[in-house]
């Protein structure tokens, strides 16, 4: 669950076989701020909400994949989480 702070969608040409969308959500809650990723046609975000929907401000409830990750600059590891649900939180 988060604060959405960005929503920024891409058209991606390659990756799954075909074109769709790659929307990065900034997300933050009490413990720190994370970018999280929906694949769009070649995700597997089942929710009627997508990602594209969402704007700054909104606050939501997310399931989420944590797959391994990618290397930082500073020679660490990111995890990289990709949208399986979104709900908008009830307030």
């Amino acid at each position: 669950a988060g604060t959405v702070r960005a929503v920024e969608t891409q058209l991606m040409t390659r990756g799954c076989g075909k074109h769709h969308e790659l929307t990065v959500i900034s997300l933050e809650d009490e413990s720190g701020a994370m970018d999280v990723f929906d694949r769009g046609a070649c995700g597997r975000n089942t929710s009627p909400v997508r990602a594209p929907m969402l704007t700054a401000g909104d606050h939501v409830d997310l399931l989420v994949q944590v797959v391994g990750g990618t290397k930082t600059d500073e020679s660490e590891v990111s995890p990289e989480a990709f949208v399986l649900w979104i709900d908008r939180a009830q307030e």
